[in-house]
């Protein structure tokens, strides 16, 4: 279901850092971010008939693709960054690593050499057929393919929501949604291992002053772990 904040006062998770904390935190390591609040925008459920049909209500369906939406808008928001921050540093990044504010690093991942292909985690049958957006490792040739175009084709290519693909016919999650547009746009993606790419998507948990805040990471049904990783 839709991840809606339910803390209060007394949560740390309800905490959160201001921008100058966190660009003091990140030191030079630090090139530009943007901060915005959550948005919704007008959709077409119409134009996704196949979308989330898991859900029992359409309103239910129609709040889920508002929100991967949002997501995808994000990410479009980062790839702007990514080329602001080239022309005033004039500079050119090799590669793009993108992943969630609250991804949990369970081991180091050196990037030795920039891959051919943007990769994602292969998660077997949690890729639900598409490819999984969590984290993608991804070649700056490719940026504006897997970061822009996610939420540019929803509205640019209005046939998107009825792609075939191995699902059959429409695209019925944000994952499928992801490939049929990488797909259109000719790009290949590795799946790799997730050892290759530890990075996982987590909770903020518990209760106290901001001291007390943890993380855990989410069920595997949602993102995958390396295989050596034992504990819960």
């Amino acid at each position: 279901g839709a991840i809606l904040s339910q803390s209060d006062e007394t949560d740390a998770c309800a905490s959160q850092m201001d921008t100058q904390a966190v660009r003091q935190r990140l030191g030079p390591w630090y090139g530009a971010a943007a901060y915005s609040n959550h948005t919704t925008r007008d959709i077409m459920l119409k134009a996704w008939p196949k979308y989330r049909l898991d859900r029992k209500h359409n309103e239910e369906r129609i709040t889920r693709l508002q929100h991967h939406l949002s997501q995808f808008a994000h990410m479009r928001t980062c790839a702007q960054l990514i080329s602001d921050h080239e022309v005033e540093e004039r500079v050119h990044y090799d590669v793009v690593l993108k992943l969630r504010d609250n991804t949990l690093a369970i081991a180091p991942l050196p990037i030795q050499k920039v891959p051919p292909r943007p990769q994602t985690k292969d998660c077997g049958r949690f890729n639900w057929k598409g490819y999984q957006d969590k984290v993608m490792l991804v070649p700056r040739r490719h940026m504006d393919a897997a970061l822009r175009a996610p939420s540019e084709d929803f509205f640019l290519a209005p046939k998107m929501g009825f792609t075939r693909g191995p699902w059959g016919s429409g695209v019925r999650n944000s994952e499928q949604l992801l490939k049929a547009v990488l797909n259109q746009h000719g790009v290949g993606v590795e799946q790799v291992a997730p050892s290759a790419l530890p990075l996982v998507d987590g909770r903020c948990s518990g209760r106290g002053d901001s001291s007390g805040k943890t993380y855990c990471m989410v069920e595997e049904n949602k993102d995958c772990r390396p295989s050596s990783w034992t504990l819960p």
